[in-house]
């Protein structure tokens, strides 16, 4: 005989999982595919033959039970302290149809086991009416719940295709050897498995919801929870799910003998040697703002005043368009999701694995925080859009949880999707892991752990405050990470728009054993600040770090508090193709944070980033001063135009260069402070081998229009050879008075056309020192008096005779001396070494 609704036809089932199966699964998943919606072929075939409830005369009489309300006393089975033992022979239910279990209110646990051989399919409704017991249903055969399956039970439900139920220590219920069973009076403890291969589990656009504060648990071979939008009562559409409102979800997936406990977190992990497959699909496709409201329960739910919590432990975890929710919407704290997969998680299609605080009108206040997320898999793969999510949001006062995923071989990240929030209002969603607190509230931390972390095509790290709270933490241990795309991990505090709030920048960790790639516009690690707090730090510590193609590491801040630090401990850097490190200020008071690099072995720097303008920068362009940049490393080259530069466009003064390298070499390229409204900022650069500029500079330049807007100072000590080749050493000013310039130097060769400056145009010169020579003593100070014409012109420069003699070209605002002849200068003995053509720019002292 046919009962009722039968659930979708296997062309249905192949449809509703193939239509969109080009983007979001994989080769890999469609085996397990292909076996569900088999399993619903000979279900359906099953179903329609055995539609009904068999006692099996074990613990009672043998009986066929008439529905379609199949009632149940206790009675029919065995009590045996608290506990209540029920064994089927077969067990199913069609829509429309009932199992109503009646026992005394002393019941606490109502345990009910399928013994035929034959799997269950349950379409209409579980129901109980002891109000104090929670509900075992076990059948190693394998269960499926169909669409029109519900539940009315008040305690708390625990489904399995284990093959028995041990109570306690010694106790057992069998239901693959029902022989083996010894009822006890112990509440049941564990679901132990016998063979590699459990049954599966099924739920089929069903609604599973358990009482608030409840656990509903699903533990078997591989389990697939289907779910969409269901019409319900002809009017409401709603997205089916399992809910536990303030309660515990857990789901289990085991594929070798072992046993479950009936908390699952307490397993040992060494449990089981093999997992399941965990696949969890919605098949809702559209993404407008009435769709996503009215799956705003999401597929998995166990939110509530104080937030559920969620267990998921198998081989595979499949996330195909599927939300999973343990929210806190009141004062109680979150209590989190656990995923554990051996093999791999993957989320697809906008997945969410979330735990937010949500403002509700239900509640009072919303001041819990967010449960913290835990993930450990083999490989972590999130695509199109999909997340890990814990946020507080708006009109709350909880702050973000923690989220901590590790994986053993990968973490992929990649793509995005648009999605309505509001009619009208569409947002771009990235993968990646985020931790965002809108309240008060403190950003949440974000740990890190894998050999390989690779994120494209936008994806995203996130640790942020838009509120007075501090900015998450941000903590990664890797082998590599490679950024390209677009990808980003940053750490931000306060809005962009709302500078009055004193929330402090997160800090931002990496610790990679082998290399950092960041590469591709937009591709970058980024910290944040929008407050009047500090900003926050970058530190980095690998072998090789590479950033190009306009990748970047900033730190900045746009209130008035200082920007954060950027810190790199490498053996390697290469700066090249528009790869830029930056920190900088916008239009506050605070200074630009400082840049610190330690590098063992090498620095390449080139080709800088146009919009930058520059490699490795910092920048203010506020009443802050700029930042520092330390540079530690045995070999510094910078070619192709390469720039290593302290700027300031506001009022402060351009920060400091201190460099310490054995060769610095510079080949069309620069070092640079400069300031367009202030003082200029100091360079040092420490050599203890060779410094070398062709086609180069070095530059502490000044362009501020008062009179205290000085121009840096320039050092260049201890180099062994010092080349010149076409190259200026600057530190001349506008306003201000010229830097002075000193150079000590074993060596000093020049070649070609050079340039020393320190003049100010309107303040007074800077000094050239060369090793510990002060040379000014010997130039004859030039007189202020306005050019005479006729003392000039008459005699024509004559060459004068003697050997090893320079060249000395001085230029100055609109002064001359009064003729050739009066100018004569000692030149040290080290640069008559090499009949050196030297242009010293400057009208006072040098």
């Amino acid at each position: 005989m046919t009962f009722g609704n039968a659930p979708a036809p296997a062309s249905e089932c192949i449809s509703l999982r193939s239509t969109n199966s080009t983007n979001f699964l994989r080769i890999n998943n469609m085996f397990h595919i292909l076996k569900n919606c088999l399993l619903l072929i000979l279900l359906n075939i099953h179903w329609a033959t055995y539609a009904e409830v068999t006692l099996d005369g074990t613990l009672g009489p043998a009986l066929d039970l008439k529905g379609p309300r199949f009632v149940i006393e206790a009675n029919l089975g065995k009590q045996v302290g608290n506990n209540l033992f029920h064994s089927f022979q077969r067990f199913n239910l069609n829509s429309q149809q009932a199992a109503i279990f009646n026992g005394p209110d002393t019941i606490n646990h109502l345990i009910s086991r399928v013994t035929g051989g034959e799997s269950s399919y349950i379409d209409g409704t579980l129901y109980s009416t002891m109000p104090n017991a929670d509900m075992y249903f076990i059948n190693p055969a394998g269960i499926l719940f169909g669409p029109n399956a519900r539940l009315n039970i008040p305690g708390s439900l625990h489904v399995s295709t284990a093959d028995y139920l041990r109570l306690g220590e010694e106790g057992r219920f069998d239901a693959t050897h029902p022989e083996r069973s010894l009822l006890k009076v112990a509440p049941p403890s564990a679901f132990g498995f016998l063979d590699d291969s459990p049954a599966a589990i099924s739920k089929h656009h069903s609604f599973l919801d358990v009482p608030k504060g409840k656990t509903l648990s699903l533990i078997g071979g591989d389990l697939t929870l289907q779910d969409g939008l269901v019409t319900l009562n002809e009017t409401t559409e709603l997205t089916s799910f399992i809910r536990a409102r303030d309660g515990q979800i857990n789901l289990v997936s085991v594929a070798s003998p072992g046993e479950v406990p009936i908390d699952p977190e307490k397993m040992p992990d060494n449990a089981f040697e093999r997992f399941g497959t965990i696949l969890i699909e919605d098949t809702t496709t559209d993404t407008d703002y009435e769709t996503l409201h009215k799956r705003r329960i999401g597929n998995v739910y166990a939110s509530g005043a104080g937030g559920g919590k969620v267990y998921i432990i198998g081989g595979q975890i499949i996330l195909n368009n599927a939300y999973i929710f343990a929210d806190t919407l009141g004062e109680q704290d979150g209590q989190g999701i656990t995923v554990k997969a051996t093999d791999k998680l993957e989320l697809a299609q906008g997945a969410r694995l979330t735990t937010q605080v949500v403002y509700n009108s239900s509640f009072e206040k919303t001041t819990g925080k967010a449960g913290n997320i835990t993930i450990e898999a083999g490989r972590i793969i999130l695509t199109e859009g999909s997340q890990i999510d814990s946020t507080s949001q708006y009109e709350t006062d909880g702050a973000a949880g923690n989220i901590t995923v590790s994986a053993q071989d990968a973490i992929e990240m990649s793509g995005f999707v648009f999605t309505e929030l509001s009619p009208g209002k569409w947002e771009l969603i990235k993968s990646g892991i985020v931790s965002t607190t809108a309240t008060p509230g403190n950003g949440g931390q974000v740990t890190i752990s894998t050999p390989t972390l690779t994120m494209t095509d936008n994806a995203v790290i996130r640790a942020d405050t838009q509120n007075s709270g501090d900015a998450g933490h941000i903590s990664i241990t890797v082998d590599t990470v490679t950024l390209t795309e677009g990808a980003q991990i940053k750490s931000s505090s306060g809005q962009q728009n709302i500078s009055t709030e004193t929330g402090r920048g997160g800090t931002l960790t990496i610790n990679a054993k082998q290399r950092i790639l960041i590469a591709g516009d937009n591709s970058a690690l980024l910290t944040n600040t929008f407050t009047r707090s500090e900003g926050g730090t970058i530190k980095i510590s690998a072998p090789n770090v590479e950033i190009r193609d306009n990748g970047t590491i900033q730190a900045g801040t746009r209130g008035d508090g200082n920007g954060g630090y950027i810190l790199l401990n490498v053996d390697t850097l290469y700066l090249e193709q528009g790869g830029f490190i930056t920190t900088d200020t916008a239009n506050g008071s605070g200074r630009a944070g400082n840049i610190q690099i330690k590098a063992h072995q090498t620095i390449s720097v080139a080709e800088p980033n146009s919009e930058a303008q520059g490699n490795l920068l910092t920048k203010t362009m506020g009443a802050g001063e700029g930042g520092k940049i330390d540079i530690e490393t045995p070999l510094l080259t910078l070619y192709q135009q390469g720039i290593i530069t302290s700027q300031s466009t506001g009022l402060g003064n351009a920060g400091t260069i201190s460099i310490k390298a054995t060769e610095l070499s510079l080949r069309d390229s620069a070092i640079t402070t400069q300031s367009e409204q202030s003082g200029g900022g100091d360079i040092s650069v420490e050599e203890n081998n060779q410094l070398s500029l062709v086609n180069s500079k070095i530059s502490a330049k000044a362009q501020g229009i008062e009179a205290y807007h000085h121009g840096g100072n320039l050092t260049i000590k201890h180099p062994w050879l010092f080349t010149l080749d076409n190259s200026e050493l600057r530190a001349d000013a506008q306003r201000g008075n010229g830097g002075n310039i000193n150079i000590k130097a074993a060596q000093i060769r020049p070649l070609g056309n050079n340039v020393i400056d320190a003049s100010s145009q309107f303040g007074l010169n800077g000094r050239l020192f060369l090793n510990d020579i002060d040379i000014s003593e010997t130039v004859i100070p030039l007189s202020i008096k306005y050019l005479a014409a006729e003392k000039l012109l008459p005699t024509r420069c004559a060459a004068r005779s003697g050997t090893n003699l320079s060249s000395f070209i001085v230029t100055g605002p609109e002064i001359l001396p009064e003729s050739p002849h009066a100018l004569s200068v000692h030149i040290p003995s080290q640069l008559l070494n090499r009949s050196p053509n030297f242009s010293l720019a400057g009208v006072g002292q040098l």
